[in-house]
């Protein structure tokens, strides 16, 4: 449970009546936790007594407070909460106050002084109308009521939800604080899924799951991290499909989101409106989404007229429109054109399949035989006519000689 600074209890209300003895004793008792940096001093506890290790599942009452010192001990408050359930080492709170539990005991009671850098850094915290500074350094009062064994997995979930739910509130810092609230929401969804998948019929972490989708599709939203937001509120969907909070986050990042569009919004709007068309966050979209069309449309016109191009005017329903009769015969000659380029290609393939291998091959064996034909025709036909010109001659030598002779 989180209280705003005026239902604050006094300091004495916490740990009295210890605190006033380590008021009295400042510099004593102080444990280095790291170095100067980070500083405990335990005001009360049993030796005896369990100590909260890691993965331990404890219930706290704490107040922070802005310090200067580690002797400021009345400084503004900026957190305060009662009954909070904290596991131990896995980072439900700042690392401060985890690190000052983590060395406290069952029933303890303790101070916890932290720099800056082990608290909220360069980010702030609101606290009704106080805001912790900057850079500011801090002291934690801290009372370790018990531990909590055999906590469920439903009971811690239900736990980092709310403390999500008080970060997404008071540590935003424009955007820059939207880590811690998704880290919550993310373990306590995930949790939930587990739960769903032994026991499908767990209403309790069915809402939980439904909340911690919903809260992440919020904090994207917020950040303009529009394609995760519709991511979010899509898995919502998934579990409750008329989940108006989630259709109204899905139109608004479709509406938003620079690679989305306006039919995306008007489809999850309409379906928000059939479920539950008098929401009042469903007809604010309603609204929204008409007047952004509008705005378009004359943005649009406006281009157009500055680059010297008439509008394309859309044309008119009767002639853009084709009525039912002409679509089914548009289609049907679509399916018989398609039906006979079908069984062209299958009978073309089925008479390449049937083809032996003398069919394939006897078109090039013919022009082989042709080419071998006519290569032995020219063959015979050279060596004719060199036996020729021999003869010749032969018988020229012949007829010289013979001359020669008379």
């Amino acid at each position: 449970m989180t209280t705003t600074a005026k239902d604050v209890p006094p300091l004495s209300s916490l740990l009295i009546p210890e605190c006033f003895e380590a008021e009295k004793n400042e510099t004593e008792g102080w444990m280095e936790l790291m170095g100067e940096d980070l500083l405990l001093k335990e005001i009360y506890g049993r030796k005896d007594a369990m100590p909260c290790e890691v993965g331990t599942c404890v219930l706290v009452d704490f107040v922070g407070r802005e310090a200067s010192s580690k002797h400021d001990i009345r400084g503004t408050v900026f957190h305060a909460a009662n009954d909070t359930l904290l596991v131990v080492g896995e980072k439900d709170c700042i690392p401060a106050l985890e690190m000052g539990i983590r060395f406290l005991r069952e029933g303890s009671k303790g101070l916890v002084y932290s720099h800056s850098k082990y608290a909220y850094g360069n980010l702030t915290r609101i606290n009704g109308d106080f805001i912790l500074p900057q850079n500011s350094n801090v002291m934690y009062e801290v009372h370790i009521k018990k531990i909590v064994r055999g906590a469920g997995e439903v009971e811690i979930a239900s736990s980092r939800k709310k403390i999500a739910n008080d970060c997404y509130k008071n540590e935003w810092n424009n955007g820059h604080g939207k880590s811690r609230p998704l880290y919550l929401y993310r373990k306590a969804a995930e949790a939930m899924d587990r739960v769903l998948i032994d026991s499908p019929d767990n209403e309790e972490a069915r809402s939980i799951l439904v909340d911690s989708l919903n809260n992440m599709a919020a904090v994207h939203l917020r950040a303009k991290d529009y394609g995760e937001a519709k991511n979010a509120a899509t898995r919502v969907l998934m579990h409750d499909p008329d989940n108006v909070k989630a259709l109204c986050r899905a139109a608004r990042a479709a509406m938003l989101d620079p690679a989305g569009s306006y039919e995306e919004s008007e489809a999850a709007i309409s379906v928000a409106e059939s479920v539950n068309a008098s929401d009042p966050d469903v007809v604010k979209l309603r609204s929204e989404l008409i007047r952004r069309k509008k705005e378009y449309k004359k943005k649009n016109k406006a281009a157009y007229s500055n680059l010297g191009v008439p509008e394309k005017k859309p044309k008119s329903r009767k002639s853009a429109v084709m009525n039912e009769d002409q679509r089914d015969t548009a289609k049907d000659t679509r399916t018989a054109e398609n039906t006979r380029g079908q069984e062209a290609n299958e009978t073309l393939y089925n008479a390449r399949e049937s083809q032996t291998w003398y069919d394939v091959w006897r078109p090039m064996l013919l022009q082989m035989m042709i080419s071998l034909v006519a290569l032995l025709v020219f063959q015979h036909y050279f060596k004719q006519t060199a036996n020729s010109d021999k003869i010749k001659e032969n018988l020229e030598n012949d007829m010289d000689s013979a001359s020669s002779e008379f």
